[in-house]
């Protein structure tokens, strides 16, 4: 079975080795033509509004069909991607999840550098203890839609 991972921008060699380690065939998707060719797909993380620039209508167009048919993965920017609704700025939603996100749902990054909370400090004992730097930008707040509870 062949998975694909949108490969436009984001973390998305991650997503490719893990699914190569469970066994997947792999194919990174560049562009909308290669949709053709896959079972599903994930959308790594990255930032959501460029994946709608470098994807542009056509290609956001052709990845919504896509959505509404085959099995789709989203994590951080690609869940966001997948949302009924997406706030905190407007933007565009594939309409795949009920769900409505919330973009940096509690401040932007910058205001966010150095501030002191639960979550920071469990990620940064995570980073020490696994010798990995800590790459999460942004936090989302992921509301059901009141259709789907």
């Amino acid at each position: 079975m062949k998975i694909g991972v949108l490969a436009l921008q984001g973390d998305f060699d991650v997503h490719r080795k893990r699914l190569e380690e469970l066994g997947a065939e792999v194919v990174l998707v560049k562009k909308p033509e290669q949709f053709g060719e896959i079972a599903g797909l994930v959308i790594p993380g990255g930032e959501s509004s460029t994946f709608l620039n470098l994807l542009g209508e056509e290609g956001f167009a052709k990845l919504k069909d896509f959505v509404h048919v085959k099995p789709t993965f989203g994590t951080c920017a690609g869940a966001i991607l997948l949302a009924n609704e997406v706030e905190n700025p407007k933007q565009a939603g594939l309409g795949a999840l009920d769900i409505t996100i919330r973009r940096n749902a509690y401040g932007r990054p910058l205001a966010l550098a150095g501030a002191a909370s639960p979550r920071a400090a469990v990620a940064q004992k995570a980073n020490e203890k696994n010798s990995r730097r800590n790459i999460c930008g942004r936090d989302q707040r992921l509301d059901l839609s009141p259709g789907s509870r």
